[in-house]
């Protein structure tokens, strides 16, 4: 009987863990050379196009059934008989993107070439495994002053309402000191599709762990920010969650009701309207600082899509 009792328990945590990987999201990835599409499940989730423009980004960004969650401008040209309520402005919110608008004084969030903006490249893959690619990017002044490096962790999953993109953030000062400065243009980006936005009152709305809600979110700290709204009469949304173990959790949010959806750890004196704070950050040569977040883009509201549970989950990782 014993042996029968041990025998059924091994059965039991054998079929368990089975299960367990057979309903895992299977990922895949297709490199073209210029950009690399991730596959969930056999269908395109998302494109990191490594070779675009002056950063890295993700675009197009789909939710479970087929509904591009980010917008589409300026990398499709303005189309409003076919998205109507989209906003054509602010040309670097491009989608899904990780820069910052001081860095040692130089400007990497906005996209101005007569200005003292700075650009990010990548310069290879040093993992490109699915479920995660790691690469490294050089942030560089305009011709080719390097300001400092970065390694790149994406790692990709899915669960029954949606998947997820978790991002890890190394920032290396390789070539001296590096001051990430005080400013509410940053840093870990999403722009939304312009029917998601608030202020366009088509279902529109933001709320944080805490509950806040819409402006009430803006520049307020909190683990984890949800936009959603609706499109073509279903819910969905973006979460972004910010993980326990990154450098200043919970983050401040630069979120707003033009579609901007942005963690920002630096911008204090903006979002406390204190001017005698000061939320820059040094990373001396030599030294480096990590930022985690996860990005959920999921079917449902907030409650439908299990948001706490999800972020619950991703703590403990």
């Amino acid at each position: 009987m014993r042996h029968f009792f041990i025998l059924s328990s091994f059965l039991a945590l054998f079929l368990l863990s089975l299960g367990s990987a057979l309903s895992a999201a299977e990922v895949q990835f297709e490199d073209s050379g210029a950009s690399l599409k991730i596959l969930i499940d056999g269908k395109h989730f998302t494109t990191y196009q490594y070779a675009y423009g002056v950063k890295p980004i993700f675009w197009p960004v789909f939710s479970p059934d087929g509904k591009g969650l980010t917008r589409d401008y300026p990398m499709k040209d303005p189309n409003p008989k076919k998205f109507p309520f989209d906003s054509y402005d602010h040309i670097h919110q491009r989608s899904v993107w990780f820069t910052h608008g001081n860095v040692n004084g130089i400007d990497f969030w906005s996209e101005f070439p007569g200005q003292n903006c700075g650009v990010i490249l990548q310069t290879e893959f040093l993992k490109k495994e699915a479920p995660t690619f790691v690469t490294r990017d050089l942030w560089m002044q305009r011709p080719d002053r390097i300001i400092l490096t970065d390694e790149r962790t994406f790692t990709f999953g899915g669960d029954a309402h949606g998947n997820w993109i978790d991002v890890e953030i190394k920032l290396i000062a390789t070539h001296g000191d590096v001051k990430f400065g005080d400013t509410k243009e940053g840093t870990m980006g999403v722009r939304v599709p312009g029917v998601l936005e608030v202020q366009k009152q088509q279902g529109g709305k933001i709320i944080n762990a805490e509950g806040l809600t819409d402006d009430a979110a803006w520049g307020k700290r909190s683990a984890w920010v949800d936009y959603t709204g609706v499109i073509d009469g279903k819910n969905c949304g973006i979460a972004m969650m910010n993980h326990p173990t990154s450098e200043r959790f919970p983050t401040y949010w630069h979120v707003r009701t033009y579609g901007l959806f942005a963690a920002n750890p630096f911008g204090v004196h903006d979002f406390t309207g204190d001017a005698s704070q000061d939320g820059s950050l040094t990373i001396k040569n030599g030294e480096s600082v990590t930022f985690k977040y996860r990005l959920y883009f999921h079917s449902g509201n907030t409650d439908e899509a299990e948001v706490k549970k999800n972020f619950d989950e991703y703590s403990k990782n």
